[in-house]
């Protein structure tokens, strides 16, 4: 694992797995300040690529990092059982044996059960104020909706949180997850 911009990651992925990246976002950029530093530019969470372990953070520290995953199961999990969800991730007791791939999301919801959690008045200044923001949300038929907002531009001032969550909402989210965000935030569509 290393920081690198999204072409370069988009074309490693080519290169050594094979993969034909079509979409990629930054969901969990790890600044957080109880991390060890020497690994500042691993995952903060749990992953899982096509079936996979690929990454366990609770297996090196504990419990640091950031919970909250996009899930994707395979079509063998039990009936009832739906196919993409958004859940807590603490290590490999948290598992149900049918993730197919497990992405980790930095922050918290800022949807839950379709309800906006920045709908009251929230004074801290990061989820008050307008800035570009990453966020990943999971639709009630199973659909993966990942955003982007550009931000702190004249044209562009970016989002509240809640006018993150409500726009999620909108968009039919019934959970969504803020990423890393600021002026980290970044989005890749297409690979030239």
């Amino acid at each position: 694992f290393a920081t690198s911009n999204m072409m370069e990651q988009a074309t490693a992925a080519k290169e050594k797995l094979g993969w034909n990246v079509v979409g990629a976002m930054n969901t969990c950029l790890s600044w957080y300040t109880g991390y060890p530093s020497e690994h500042y530019h691993e995952p903060l969470g749990y992953m899982m690529i096509d079936g996979e372990t690929v990454w366990d953070l609770t297996q090196k520290y504990g419990s640091l990092g950031f919970p909250t995953c996009v899930v994707i199961y395979s079509d063998e999990r039990p009936e009832g059982m739906p196919k993409v969800e958004m859940k807590s991730i603490r290590g490999t007791s948290d598992l149900t044996g049918y993730e197919e791939q497990v992405i980790p999301c930095s922050s918290g919801y800022i949807v839950e059960n379709g309800v906006n959690k920045y709908s009251t008045i929230d004074h801290d200044p990061q989820n008050t104020a307008s800035a570009p923001r990453s966020v990943v949300g999971v639709t009630a038929d199973g659909k993966v909706i990942m955003m982007e907002n550009d931000g702190r531009q004249s044209i562009s001032v970016g989002m509240t949180m809640s006018e993150l969550a409500e726009l999620m909402i909108d968009l039919g989210c019934v959970y969504a997850c803020n990423c890393d965000g600021g002026g980290s935030s970044t989005f890749l569509s297409k690979r030239s």
